[in-house]
């Protein structure tokens, strides 16, 4: 018989020893994956709730308190569904990147991406608004909303900015960007380069604001610092503020009396339209004020307390916020930015009503210095006191109509302006003034403007002055990121104290707005202006003008 090795005992111990371990390896591990499981069944169990609950805030059209943010999940109607804007902060991956590195790949992914971005088909309504969508899709309009200026839209989160932005993009999207969006602050702006071909030889006045005929001009570099309040919520006051710095030719048209007018009012003996009074391009901050958001009163009141721009109008200063490149007469002779406070009321979602102080008209609220009246001329400066700066009022309501057949629309109309009327400077009593926004359906709009003005004692002029001017605007979206505009003009400047001019004018003018991607909006177009009872234009040689012009908008 074979004889059989004998195992020592040394090696039958390691042997079973290791097998123990063996064991107790595998059964630690069990209890870790047990350990696990139930962590991850806890957290799904978290999720489920917190997806059933914002379900059901969907459902009753609420939404998460201010700085929650929504629970990651596939379920239904749980994601966060932003307002109907690009320029609401995006959810591309987190780059640690430097910033000038994640600043070039932002801005080439903007320069390829489309203004417009359409919802998705079965994507939920917005929840960061407690009030009905925006009219317009902005871009290609200007504006989204229905026209109300001076506030901030009450009912909407008001998240992002409300202009495209390449250097939000990149914050948003970058290492900190979690604090840009809780904080809700924004840095933004844009280039605004234009130029004309006109049949005059020096002055396109009083058309505006391309003064200078044949030239390419820096219109605008602006820069923006600002913070939106939250007024979807309904919990607490919120606050905000914005701070807005131009420089360029349309400089001329925001500045205030008081405010670095020094720039402009300066005499040149050589100076004409080709060389204007003062400088060329100057600077200004049109616009520097505070925002308090108030819930509790009606169904919201926002107060602004600063110096912003007038609130009445279908234009405005700021280049993205217009149709066109050039202004309208109604435009460049109304009034541009006041100081003061104004209070905007929302009662429902078809009316609200606006109440305003404000110190006078362009006019600083410490200014009180005698001024030159117009047409007194350079050699005989005929100087009187400023009554221009005192308490004037402000009342504007906004009525929002239902849907009918031919479309729906908006009524704002109201006061500007309003004191006692005493000849100051630019002292112009706008009563009435209004607006009629009509929308007929997706592809076809159109935004009516008219107004009658007054001033009394003038010293040049006689007792009375007055004028009066009606703007329309007929809007086709030709495209998804493209608009066809034609405006129509009737301005009736009675005694010349606009103008300079004591005549009648009419304007027809066609114009494109194109958006070739997020940061680049390009608008052509094509003029015709009129004075019948005198020669108005070319310094008072021409009753007719021709005008082709285009401007480029960069947003940074």
């Amino acid at each position: 018989m074979p004889c059989r090795r004998r195992v020592p005992a040394t090696k039958l111990l390691r042997v079973v020893a290791l097998a123990l371990v063996v064991v107790a390896v595998a059964q630690a591990s069990g209890r870790a994956d047990d350990q696990k499981e139930e962590e991850l069944r806890k957290e799904n169990e978290q999720l489920r709730k917190k997806n059933e609950e914002l379900e059901k805030r969907l459902k009753e059209g609420s939404t998460a308190p201010s700085g929650t943010a929504p629970a990651t999940s596939t379920t239904p109607g749980a994601a966060e569904t932003a307002p109907t804007t690009s320029m609401t902060p995006g959810s591309k991956t987190v780059s640690s990147e430097i910033f000038p590195v994640r600043l070039f790949r932002t801005l080439l992914e903007d320069l390829s991406s489309d203004a417009y971005s359409p919802p998705e088909p079965n994507a939920p309504p917005p929840r960061r608004r407690r009030k009905e969508p925006a009219p317009f899709d902005s871009p290609p309009y200007p504006v989204g909303e229905w026209q109300m200026n001076g506030t901030i839209t009450i009912g909407d989160a008001n998240v992002g900015t409300p202009y495209p932005s390449v250097i939000m993009d990149t914050l948003y999207n970058g290492p900190n960007g979690d604090w840009w969006k809780e904080n809700r602050f924004a840095l933004y702006g844009w280039l605004d380069v234009g130029g004309n071909i006109s049949n005059e030889r020096d002055s396109n006045a009083p058309t505006g604001y391309i003064i200078r005929p044949n030239k390419v001009e820096i219109d605008q570099v602006t820069a923006y610092l600002e913070r939106r309040p939250d007024a979807n919520q309904t919990e607490s006051i919120d606050w905000g503020f914005r701070v807005t710095a131009l420089y360029g030719l349309d400089e001329r048209f925001t500045i205030s009396k008081g405010i670095w007018d020094e720039q402009l009012h300066k005499y040149h003996p050589q100076a004409s339209s080709q060389l204007p009074t003062g400088q060329l391009w100057g600077f200004d901050i049109p616009m520097c004020y505070v925002d308090l958001y108030i819930p509790w009163v009606a169904d919201g009141m926002n107060i602004r307390i600063g110096r912003f721009i007038s609130i009445p109008d279908i234009e405005a200063q700021l280049a993205p916020d217009n149709l066109m490149y050039t202004h309208s007469l109604l435009y460049t002779y109304d009034i541009y930015t006041q100081m003061g406070g104004v209070a905007t009321i929302k009662l429902d979602d078809m009316w609200a009503f606006q109440l305003g102080l404000v110190s006078g008209n362009d006019v600083a609220l410490w200014e009180h210095r005698r001024f030159k009246a117009p047409n007194s001329g350079p050699t005989n400066q005929f100087r009187v006191v400023n009554n221009g700066i005192q308490p004037s009022a402000i009342a504007m309501v906004q009525w929002i109509g239902p849907q009918w057949a031919l479309g729906r629309d908006s009524v704002y109309v109201g006061v500007n302006g309003i004191n006692d009327g005493r000849y100051g400077y630019n002292n112009i009593q706008e009563l009435p003034i209004g607006t009629w926004t009509h929308k007929f359906n997706e592809y076809v709009a159109m935004y009516t403007e008219a107004w009658y003005m007054y001033e009394r004692n003038n010293p040049i002029l006689g007792a009375y002055t007055w004028e009066t001017a009606a703007v329309n605007y007929l809007i086709f979206r030709v495209g998804p990121n493209t608009l066809f505009t034609i405006r129509n003009e009737y301005f009736q400047d009675a005694k010349g104290a606009r103008t300079g001019v004591k005549t009648q004018y009419s304007e027809h003018t066609f114009g494109f707005t194109h958006w070739f991607n997020k940061l680049l909006t390009f608008r052509p177009e094509f003029g015709y202006w009129h004075s019948y009872n005198e020669r108005a234009f070319d310094n008072g040689r021409k009753a007719d003008q021709f005008l082709v012009a285009a401007d480029m908008i960069i947003h940074y």
